[in-house]
């Protein structure tokens, strides 16, 4: 519930169980969730809650027939977006990801929950290239001469050949995870969102509080 007051995305649990039941008791037995992780102020104990209502959400099903429900569960990362009010936040890097992933994982021992995660080295490259700057063009020409292609395609995504490309174009990509100060000088605010960014910033300090 915390985490989802930070996005705007709280929602009546309540609420939310009498629909589920009133569902099942119509005959429905499968339920997709999604979820997002790497939040600012993210801890283990929201890792726990996801995975705590994940398996309330399958088990209220027993109420109506006995079994379980059948649960579909799709987990993002978050990329701290420019023209957002994340734009000031860090990004955790590859490893801290898959952690994530794999503390989920390992403790739904619910045989009926199925996960699905993004790339997180799609989801790496994403935070990249949004957050970056011009110097990024290095990348994106020596990536391309190496034949990147439709990259946004996971079947066709080549992260090896990335990570080629920035070291031929002598640029760390891990610089642009980083969280910056409410102070620096962004690369992207010379375009005008239309958002002020003293909104912006407003939103940004009640997210870190």
């Amino acid at each position: 519930g915390r985490l989802r007051e930070v996005i705007g995305k709280d929602f009546d649990e309540g609420g939310y169980f009498e629909v589920l039941e009133k569902a099942y008791a119509a005959g429905y037995q499968h339920v997709k969730l999604y979820f997002m992780t790497g939040l600012p102020t993210e801890e283990e104990a929201d890792l726990d809650a996801i995975i705590g209502l994940i398996n309330r959400t399958s088990e209220a099903r027993k109420k109506i027939s006995g079994h379980p429900a059948w649960v579909n569960v799709s987990i993002n990362t978050l990329i701290p977006k420019p023209h957002t009010s994340f734009q000031w936040c860090g990004m955790g890097g590859l490893e801290e990801m898959r952690e994530k992933q794999r503390y989920l994982k390992s403790r739904i021992k619910n045989k009926r929950v199925k996960f699905n995660f993004h790339n997180p080295e799609m989801s790496f490259m994403e935070a990249v290239f949004s957050r970056g700057d011009r110097r990024l063009g290095k990348v994106i020409r020596a990536a391309f001469a190496k034949g990147a292609r439709f990259d946004g395609w996971e079947n066709h995504f080549n992260f090896s050949l990335w990570q080629e490309a920035f070291r031929e174009a002598q640029v760390d990509p891990e610089f642009y995870l980083r969280g910056k100060s409410s102070a620096e000088l962004l690369p992207w605010d010379f375009l005008d969102s239309a958002v002020q960014r003293e909104i912006l910033l407003k939103d940004y300090n009640k997210i870190i509080a």
